[in-house]
């Protein structure tokens, strides 16, 4: 484990980190809020970012959130289970039934 340390060390990592990464939960709370990709390049230029449409749009496919989608998805489950949904007089007959045995 000291030889990982010590490479580690000595051998910073040279792969390029997006600029935007440090923004990509803003970037996917803002679009996944209906904000246009123009809106949310002007709330960049605000955090003295510059990008063009197209960078925005590459790193948006490149980066999805799952966890932003995952999170609308339940909550949307949440809302279906929480509606109260009408039920026929036969369904209903069935559960007493089945109720008594």
């Amino acid at each position: 484990m000291k030889e990982l340390e010590s490479f580690i060390n000595k051998n910073p990592p040279k792969r390029r980190v997006s600029k935007l990464f440090n923004f990509k939960k803003q970037i996917f709370y803002l679009y996944n809020n209906g904000h246009q990709v123009e809106q949310i390049i002007e709330y960049l230029k605000t955090q003295k970012i510059k990008v063009s449409k197209d960078a925005l749009y590459k790193f948006m496919r490149k980066n999805k959130d799952n966890e932003l989608i995952k999170n609308e998805t339940v909550s949307k489950i949440e809302k279906v289970e929480k509606e109260e949904k009408p039920v026929s007089k036969a369904y209903q007959k069935f559960l007493e039934k089945t109720k008594e045995i």
